[in-house]
């Protein structure tokens, strides 16, 4: 690249040679002519006198206008040059800026500040077009478009529907007067002089507009083309740079929404409480959705109503007094088209005075009910509320309806799993009929009544209780003593029903009822956890029991405890062949057996339950002589 002072001597050099040459003619043809036309000597003098100051005058116009014309041009080249190292390093500033910048938002907010500095600006606006190129809106202002945010216009008005018919800058010199400006209700558009707009592209394509504005008034001066330029400029980077955090924003958000999706599919796995997954639903709606209020009503098919259930962001502390008729309202029109419904239409508000008092009383303006649908069954209703008009797009519709889907599968597995438990619990006490009436029947067989069978099983229960024995495991203990005897049914009647006292051999007959119970119980998946009692009520401590001859506390805990309250029982009870012996008389054989026949720990806490029974006994014998 050439230098300047190469270019000055360049410049000097051509002007010498200029100079030479017209001096070097002028002398020739001039000198000849003069003495051609001029013989007097005196005139020829004179004129050859004016003939030097011509040429020195001349000469002199012509170098003035060379030089001004080359001094001109490097002026202008160097303005040019500063101008463009100018803008270099505004689009530098701006570049920085915009990279630094973490959302849409503060972006817009720096390119609208720094654009009115540079350019002396009293407003700016940014408006972007809709998807389906049909419409404007303003994003973001200042000036007099600042109270106008989220205004949309049709794209054909505006600088912003020139710039997109005509694909590139605008200029305007006032416009106020143009024809097809935005009006703002208040004609301060009128106040608008010179304005530019450059389009905001990424890819080629048209995302939005970027507007800069002085006000119409002396000082309102056009603005120039090298201002349209860099305006341009500016405009092209600011583009990228939207698309750019709109990608990145748009990852974010799917990302937040996959996050809150999780959740809620963690809150429906790990509890079937609705409360705790209503509360996490809530939690993401208001959250992801960006609503003031939301609620979830679900449907009672028994009373034909929908019941608030759970709500988030009102001020009342409950709305559960507001229950819902399936088939009236702006609920019945949900139920029946089975499809979302926004309202923020006065009237139709009216039609339903529920939402019309809770929109009402909480300073509501618009409203959305969402279907919660399973199987083509409406389970419940969604409904999210703002306090002021929010224009939601696309992508949230579609995030509401994905959320409102996880509550209807929320609410359909709540249900499920109150009608699996509700089948479970009925087939257990279906079972434990059966086994109460396994028990009857076999007493009646052996001539004893139902309520022995009541009275161990209950006291078995309590002693065992006593012991420590909690939850599912007291279940198997009252399953095993229900079935203490079921053993019986492989003895003969001649032996079971034997009136005198059992031959040896018969007694060994009888001893196998232990393994019968065994053999018929272990085949029975639900029965088996309840086999220590049946198997083992007859071992004894000390070791001398059947049928394995287990000692200690090789016997089952369950088999133990049972041992005690069977013979508690059946001595202090009326048999055939002798008549129940006197409590006391009980209580002072199963002392003398204790760690022999019986556990004494268990014989210990089951004479403390035996005591407060006896005593709660007598309370109720005393109040009743002193209620007669």
């Amino acid at each position: 690249m050439i230098s300047w002072n190469l270019k000055s001597k360049l410049v000097a050099g051509r002007i010498a040679l200029l100079y030479i040459l017209l001096a070097g003619l002028w002398i020739v043809f001039s000198d000849q002519a003069l003495e051609y036309f001029v013989t007097d000597k005196g005139l020829l003098t004179l004129l050859q006198t004016y003939k030097g100051w011509l040429f020195v005058v001349a000469t002199g116009l012509i170098l003035y206008i060379v030089l001004r014309h080359r001094i001109q041009k490097l002026f202008e080249s160097e303005n040019a040059l500063q101008e463009d190292e100018s803008n270099k390093l505004i689009l530098y500033e701006f570049s920085s800026r915009m990279r630094s910048a973490q959302n849409s938002n503060d972006l817009m907010a720096m390119v609208l500040d720094n654009t009115c500095g540079l350019y002396q600006a009293d407003h700016a606006v940014i408006t972007l077009l809709s998807d389906d190129r049909q419409k404007f809106s303003i994003a973001l202002a200042r000036g007099i478009w600042k109270n106008s945010q989220g205004l949309t216009f049709p794209s054909n008005t505006g600088l912003s529907g020139q710039v997109l018919q005509a694909g590139e800058a605008y200029t305007s010199k006032d416009y106020g007067s143009e024809p097809w400006s935005v009006a703002l209700g208040s004609g301060e558009e009128n106040r608008l002089g010179p304005a530019i707009a450059v389009p905001l592209t990424s890819d080629g394509e048209l995302k939005g507009v970027l507007t800069v504005a002085r006000d119409r008034s002396l000082n309102g001066r056009p603005f120039s083309q090298s201002e349209v330029n860099l305006l341009a400029t500016v405009g092209e980077m600011v583009g990228l740079a939207l698309h750019r955090i709109s990608l990145f924003e748009d990852a974010q958000r799917s990302l937040r929404q996959i996050q809150a999706l999780r959740n809620i599919d963690m809150a429906i796995t790990s509890s079937l409480d609705l409360r705790v997954t209503y509360k996490v639903i809530m939690d993401e709606v208001v959250h992801q959705l960006q609503v003031d209020a939301c609620a979830i009503l679900q449907r009672r098919p028994e009373s034909q109503m929908f019941e608030y259930e759970a709500w988030r962001g009102f001020s009342r502390p409950s709305l559960k007094e507001f229950s819902r008729p399936l088939s009236e309202g702006i609920l019945g029109r949900v139920v029946n088209e089975r499809c979302s419904l926004y309202i923020s239409n006065k009237d139709e508000i009216e039609s339903d005075a529920i939402v019309q008092e809770i929109m009402k009383t909480e300073g509501l303006v618009d409203y959305y009910a969402v279907p919660l649908v399973v199987k083509g069954r409406v389970r419940g209703i969604l409904e999210l509320f703002h306090r002021k008009r929010v224009k939601r797009d696309r992508d949230w519709e579609n995030f509401m309806d994905t959320l409102a889907g996880q509550a209807a599968v929320a609410i359909d597995n709540a249900d499920m799993f109150r009608s699996l438990e509700q089948t479970n619990l009925d087939l257990l006490q279906a079972y434990d009929a059966t086994l109460e009436g396994w028990a009857y029947a076999l007493g009646l067989k052996e001539d004893e009544t139902a309520e022995h069978s009541k009275r161990v099983t209950g006291m078995t229960v309590k002693v065992a209780r006593e012991m420590g024995v909690k939850n599912e495991n007291l279940s198997h203990v009252r399953r095993g003593a229900l079935l203490h005897d079921i053993g019986k049914m492989g003895i003969p009647d001649s032996i079971l029903l034997k009136q005198g006292k059992l031959t040896e051999e018969e007694f060994e007959v009888m001893k196998r009822h232990p393994v019968y119970a065994f053999k018929m119980l272990s085949r029975i998946d639900y029965l088996r956890p309840a086999l220590d009692i049946p198997f083992c009520h007859h071992e004894k401590w000390d070791g001398s029991g059947y049928p394995q001859g287990l000692q200690g506390d090789e016997i089952p805990l369950a088999a133990r405890v049972f041992a005690v309250v069977d013979v508690w029982d059946a001595l202090g009870s009326d048999r055939p062949y002798r008549k129940a012996w006197p409590l006391e008389q009980v209580i002072a054989y199963i002392q003398g057996q204790s760690g022999k026949h019986f556990d004494s720990l268990v014989v210990e806490q089951f004479l403390k339950v035996l005591s407060r029974k006896e005593a709660g006994i007598r309370e109720d014998k005393a109040e009743l002589v002193e209620h007669n």
